[in-house]
């Protein structure tokens, strides 16, 4: 009988515990109701920003850079005339200069492996990517900037090896 009154007090205080944590986790340090997002950022601040959340799509919001229609028919042309093998220079002189160009290395020893190049035909924010809503095609050069690989979520654009 005792061991039992023993085991019932033991979890009566592990729950209290619990409840205690969530009530002070909820409330926070300064004994305010915690709020989403970063601290110390009013709602009119986050509204005044020109970044819009990533969770909107841009039909519902302005994007940071769209391209015309006339621009995306002919930039969805000119990659159907790049090849595999091409170099860098060649793709910039049939489509103009990209909106990013990296040099890709390796984590372990800061070796170059290659170049990524990226065109943008809708950007939906100015400093991040949003792989849901941007269109973009990405270009992949080897060491010697022969064209390895095209990544497209362009509709029209194909990927290629």
């Amino acid at each position: 009988m005792a061991w039992q009154i023993q085991t019932s007090t033991s979890r009566t205080m592990a729950v209290t515990a619990f409840a205690c944590l969530a009530v002070f986790w909820s409330f926070g340090v300064n004994g305010n109701a915690a709020q989403q997002g970063p601290s110390g950022m009013s709602e009119d601040y986050l509204e005044s920003t020109s970044q819009r959340p990533s969770d909107v799509p841009p039909e519902t919001s302005r994007p940071y850079f769209r391209m015309s229609d006339q621009e995306k028919r002919i930039l969805i042309e000119n990659v159907k005339k790049v090849r595999l093998g091409d170099k860098r220079q060649q793709v910039e002189a049939l489509l103009g200069k990209p909106w990013d160009d990296y040099l890709v290395s390796r984590k372990e020893n800061n070796k170059p492996i290659g170049r990524s190049v990226t065109y943008y035909v809708l950007k939906s924010s100015k400093n991040l990517v949003n792989d849901k809503y941007d269109r973009r095609v990405l270009f992949h050069f080897d060491n010697n900037d022969n064209l390895q690989k095209i990544i497209s979520g362009v509709p029209g654009i194909e990927n290629r090896p």
